[in-house]
């Protein structure tokens, strides 16, 4: 295709857990699906996520886990888009890490700009802030990005998993303001990041959650 006719450098797709059998939920499917509706009008398609720290990760038949991120690409390449467009990152395992790990990985990099982040409704307002606060450090030293947000409904999933999920994202997004106002570049990010983070740090800490909240990942 001819990518100086593209709208965005690259719609992002935000992972959300693997099922037993290695196959994605359908949250995660619609996430796709979603992404699926620009393949016109993007460069490149991001899958974000390694594998969620919430849980123990799926283990596959040669003994490593099951990479989010790559299950999402080979959906991708399942609907006909070239591999070439794709770009895994699969280091992630949290929202932030999401945004941290594709910045600093593959739109820093390639100067990928104009972009489009999808998840779902129930995920997107912590979402937003994140890659708003994240995309948004070091404004004066890098062109600006501009961030496009598309969610997919929550219709038809489990009503009572779906409302534990919701209580726990609220709960989260309130800490993450307070997160935000002590760190507003880059380097306090990463030192943050690499020495307070649970799912980053040396000693990892796991949280802990109710078995309703873990059916969502």
């Amino acid at each position: 295709m001819e990518t100086k006719n593209c709208f965005y450098d690259a719609v992002i797709i935000l992972g959300g857990g693997v099922r037993k059998n290695g196959s994605l939920p359908i949250w995660v499917i619609r996430r796709v699906r979603k992404a699926l509706e620009f393949k016109d009008k993007t460069k490149y398609f991001v899958t974000s996520s390694a594998y969620t720290t919430n849980k123990k990760p799926l283990i596959n038949k040669m003994g490593f886990p099951v990479n989010e991120s790559v299950k999402m690409g080979e959906l991708l390449v399942k609907a006909g888009i070239n591999k070439s467009r794709i770009l895994t990152e699969r280091w992630s395992h949290d929202t932030i890490g999401n945004a941290y790990f594709t910045r600093l990985i593959h739109t820093d990099q390639l100067n990928l700009k104009k972009l489009l982040i999808i998840t779902s409704e129930f995920h997107m307002p912590r979402s937003k802030a994140i890659f708003e606060w994240i995309f948004g450090l070091n404004y004066s030293l890098f062109k600006p990005y501009v961030l496009d947000f598309a969610s997919v409904s929550d219709s038809k999933l489990n009503s009572k998993i779906m409302l534990t999920r919701i209580e726990k994202e609220q709960k989260s997004l309130s800490k993450l303001f307070k997160t935000k106002q002590k760190i507003t570049n880059l380097k306090q990010l990463h030192k943050w990041l690499f020495n307070k983070h649970g799912a980053y740090t040396l000693k990892f800490i796991r949280d802990k959650n109710s078995t309703q909240v873990l059916k969502s990942y």
